[in-house]
């Protein structure tokens, strides 16, 4: 059985009327146990939304991004003006998942919580992974099947 959820980002009554909005869903979780642990992992169906393979360094504003390997490795904001939206180190054997949708970005890395980060790239900017070369980066533009074709 496939155990699904879906998370939340909420604000306070005073955070909505200063934002003017208030809150997001995030992408479709699956809960799953790892060496005793429950973690949130993307819902497998996430993989049907795959498109088109992309360069990991110059993302769409909807994309997948694979991490596997070894090495220091960033997700950022690329363009005249370079912002740091997440950084780690892989261990060898690590994988990680980077989510992105428009403003939305999810990170998962297992053994790890799942974060979710908002960003909001200007004209001209790009999402863009940076890694060391013993990281490997596979990337894919996500949208529906049907739209794509």
């Amino acid at each position: 059985a496939q155990e699904m959820t879906e998370g939340g980002s909420g604000r306070t009554q005073e955070e909505n009327d200063d934002q003017g909005w208030s809150g997001l869903l995030t992408f479709p979780r699956e809960l799953t146990v790892r060496d005793d642990a429950v973690e949130l992992v993307p819902a497998r169906e996430i993989e049907a939304l795959r498109l088109d393979p992309t360069d990991a360094g110059d993302l769409p504003d909807q994309a997948e991004v694979l991490l596997t390997g070894a090495g220091p490795v960033d997700l950022r904001i690329a363009g005249s003006e370079e912002r740091i939206l997440w950084n780690g180190t892989l261990a060898h054997g690590e994988q990680v998942r980077i989510l992105i949708d428009a403003s939305i970005i999810e990170i998962y890395r297992a053994g790890h919580p799942s974060r979710t980060v908002r960003a909001h790239p200007a004209d001209k900017e790009r999402y863009a992974v940076r890694h060391g070369d013993g990281v490997s980066a596979v990337a894919w533009t996500l949208g529906l099947p049907d739209a794509h074709g």
